[in-house]
């Protein structure tokens, strides 16, 4: 999933989006709700999988944003 960080020199910390389903979101306070939309986007690629490994990679995905 494509990122995007916004940067200024007044910001202490940049922004960064993530865009899923074409839409972008803001990584920063949404990382549970952004677990629930890519796991429903790639859910029937992984079938026969753990619902809780495929979550839990998807947030290690989404901490490893920086």
């Amino acid at each position: 999933f494509p990122t995007h960080e916004i940067k200024h020199e007044w910001m202490t910390k940049p922004t960064i989006l993530i865009k899923v389903n074409d839409k972008m979101r803001f990584l920063e306070g949404n990382k549970k709700y952004l677990v629930n939309k890519i796991f429903s986007h790639i859910e029937s690629l992984f079938k026969g999988e753990d619902e809780k490994i495929i979550r839990r990679t998807i947030k290690k995905y989404l901490d490893g944003i920086k």
